[in-house]
């Protein structure tokens, strides 16, 4: 249950003692702009009936006082999800609008009596008799909060599921809770937010997302194996079709782009736009960065345009490979590295011929060449150093590099940084996201860490592949079955049956305009033809034999579809 606090002044020796306690934080997982100062014991439940409203709060009290009240080791009685700052009343106060997550999203606050296993809360600073304390920003600080929990648990942003506290005076609520709900709607007798808080002003916010930004959208697309594709906002969002005969796909933003029999069709507005074809038929490859479409022709010619009705132009021939990173374009064309700025900026070759991969990351660059080299280097202009070999594959996140060499995973910070050796071998896929690196073992077995001195969690076996994307971890399982969950020691939500073949994450928040260079460019399914007469020549899984192309490949050779 929760119990409102007495009211505490700013001015005293346990309050500042407290808060120099709770100083040395770090960043919530589940919700970007909170800061995790979790409570001492552990006040709430692990498990309920799944959260379904969300319960908006206030202190009787002051920030700082209350957060140190209920991560102090001593206090047992309640907790909550999150709380927010109101006014900044001295130079040593919080900032307006901070907030505090004391409690994980996967588990119950606390809070609210009866409907603590049935929803999250937020804490404001602030008095029912006083409206002072209801500031601006913290009024678009906690409607960001309501906004992605709504979000991520799947329920509609309005006032049947973002309440108050003492939303038991609101008889049309208290109809539609007890028979939606599953929950007394009258257990509790608090009457805060109170009178003064401007309903009407926060809902605008929250279905506007709070700040900075607008709604956030959990994105999730999947593929079916017969070319449906499909996609949902949040965890628990309903499935939408999108469209048929898909070989390939990317969520980019608010923007949808999808190969249909080598035509590159893409949407704007979301789940909800119309599909408009960019290009005719040949397209083998497109990117989505931000604003800018890209499309590689099977002839190797690479096209660009800026805008969903924007001209295309040609880039450049006889291009194997593109990336797209902001307002740079890199391509791969004869072995060598090309790269220029924008549309019309000029060519600058970065590499001899020999490199084979290649990722752009803002002013970074990295090459591997054919013989495993890593090379890095920032700035078109820079210095190449040399980082690894033998490296398979490698990305780059920030200011950080990690690499595949022999099966084993390798993290670094910077060009100059020292190695960490992340895993031992037999490891064929990872990916790095902000603090977070995940790797996915041979025989299937994926694990997640947090930090490169975090420790390591194992997430499920049986895995295809993965991808990250802020809190969440998504999967695809060898048997084509899609399933998802927040922060390494979640619990999975499965999405799909068995039988699909692909799936994205992506995150946006409308109003902004993203540049995931995270995102690979989507390709089509072709195949991938070796000569089995090559020295070292091994294979995973079924590939089939073949003489027809004998001119080309020998007496024989092998051949599989991508996958």
């Amino acid at each position: 249950m929760k119990t409102k606090m007495k009211t505490l002044t700013k001015s005293s020796a346990l309050i500042f003692g407290a808060v120099a306690s709770v100083s040395t934080v770090t960043a919530s997982t589940d919700y970007g702009p909170a800061v995790w100062r979790p409570t001492c014991n552990a006040n709430w439940y692990t498990s309920g009936s799944g959260h379904k409203f969300h319960v908006v709060h206030d202190m009787e009290g002051y920030y700082a006082s209350v957060v140190s009240y209920f991560t102090s080791c001593g206090f047992t009685g309640a907790s909550v999800h999150y709380a927010t700052n109101g006014k900044q009343d001295t130079s040593s106060d919080y900032a307006s609008g901070d907030i505090t997550q004391m409690v994980s999203e996967n588990y119950y606050g606390w809070h609210a009596l009866c409907w603590n296993q049935h929803s999250t809360g937020t804490e404001h600073e602030g008095f029912v008799s006083n409206p002072a304390w209801y500031t601006e920003a913290q009024y678009q600080a906690s409607a960001g909060i309501s906004a992605h929990v709504a979000t991520k648990f799947g329920y509609a942003k309005d006032r049947n599921h973002i309440v108050g506290h003492d939303e038991k005076k609101n008889s049309a609520w208290v109809t539609y809770a007890n028979a939606n709900l599953g929950i007394d709607a009258t257990c509790n007798t608090h009457n805060d937010p109170g009178p003064y808080w401007d309903w009407n002003h926060y809902m605008s916010l929250v279905n506007g997302g709070g700040a900075p930004g607008g709604v956030v959208h959990e994105y999730l697309g999947v593929l079916g194996s017969d070319g449906t594709l499909i996609a949902k906002d949040g965890a628990y969002g309903s499935w939408l079709n999108q469209i048929g005969g898909v070989s390939a796909f990317q969520i980019e933003g608010g923007r949808i782009g999808a190969l249909q029999g080598g035509v590159l069709q893409v949407k704007d507005g979301g789940l909800y736009g119309a599909w408009a074809a960019m290009t005719g038929p040949g397209v083998v490859k497109f990117q989505l960065c931000g604003n800018r479409i890209a499309a590689l022709y099977s002839d190797g010619t690479l096209q660009c345009k800026d805008g969903f009705y924007g001209t295309w132009y040609t880039m450049l021939g006889g291009v194997s490979a593109f990336y797209l990173d902001g307002d740079r374009i890199g391509v791969l064309q004869n072995g060598a590295i090309l790269t220029k700025w924008g549309l019309f900026g000029s060519w600058t070759t970065q590499t001899p011929s020999g490199a084979i991969k290649f990722q752009i990351k803002g002013e970074r660059l990295g090459v591997i060449y054919s013989d495993g080299l890593l090379s890095c280097k920032d700035t078109e202009n820079g210095t190449w150093y040399n980082q690894m070999g033998g490296v398979s594959d490698f990305r780059l996140d920030g200011n950080r590099i990690a690499a595949l060499a022999g099966g084993v995973l390798y993290v670094k910070d910077g060009l100059q940084g020292s190695w960490l050796t992340e895993t031992g071998a037999g490891f064929v896929q990872f990916e790095i996201r902000g603090d977070r690196i995940g790797a996915l073992a041979s025989d299937g077995t994926l694990i997640c860490k947090d930090g490169l001195y975090g420790s390591w969690y194992t997430q499920l076996g049986g895995v295809g592949r993965f991808q990250l994307d802020g809190d969440r971890i998504c999967l695809i399982t060898t048997l084509g079955k899609v399933t998802l969950k927040y922060g390494v020691q979640g619990g999975w939500l499965d999405q799909t049956g068995p039988g699909y073949s692909g799936f994205q994450l992506a995150t946006w928040v409308e109003g902004t305009t993203p540049g995931n260079s995270m995102i690979p460019p989507a390709s089509m399914s072709l195949s991938v033809i070796v000569d089995n007469a090559s020295a070292g020549f091994s294979v995973a899984g079924t590939w089939s034999t073949a003489s027809s192309s004998t001119d080309k490949y020998g007496a024989d050779y092998r051949y599989h579809s991508t996958a």
